[in-house]
């Protein structure tokens, strides 16, 4: 059996690499909040960890429902959440500013106000009331336009 000659640089980078404790990235499996940080599942061992102040805990609290899996850093010590694993297509910002989707049916449910605007009209809803505002708007029907309502007011 031949041996392979190993230089001496590759001798010292090997003595000198630092040695990790733990895996620089660990996964975990999400499963709530608690005191001092967020429960999650390691291996088969559940326990709390920190989270970096730069995770939203909106997002981790929707990692838990969904039983997704976080990602921890595993050089800090102790061990933190840095973040989720994504798993789910999101709707994104593209480079120019605009928010492309093709999906089959959108349904948005606001809890007090939703304002679509430009830069001269608007769409409001607010609880029971729609608001429409614009320079013109514009209803068309290729057959009926039905205005239904206890009162229909046109100035």
């Amino acid at each position: 059996m031949k041996r392979r000659a190993v230089s001496t640089a590759t001798r010292v980078h090997q003595r000198t690499r630092p040695r990790l404790e733990s895996p620089p990235v660990v996964l975990g499996r999400a499963v709530g909040p608690a005191d001092g940080g967020f429960r999650v599942v390691v291996g088969d061992r559940e326990r709390v960890v920190a989270v970096h102040e730069s995770v939203d805990p909106a997002l981790l609290v929707e990692a838990a429902r969904a039983g997704a899996m976080v990602v921890l850093d595993g050089t800090a010590s102790p061990p933190r959440i840095v973040g989720t694993l994504q798993t789910r297509r999101v709707l994104a910002v593209e480079p120019d500013g605009e928010v492309r989707a093709k999906v089959r049916r959108l349904d948005l449910v606001v809890e007090e106000r939703a304002v679509v605007r430009s830069s001269q009209a608007f769409i409001a809803v607010e609880d029971d009331q729609v608001e429409l505002f614009g320079e013109r708007l514009l209803l068309k029907a290729h057959d009926v336009l039905r205005a239904l309502g206890r009162l229909v007011k046109i100035n």
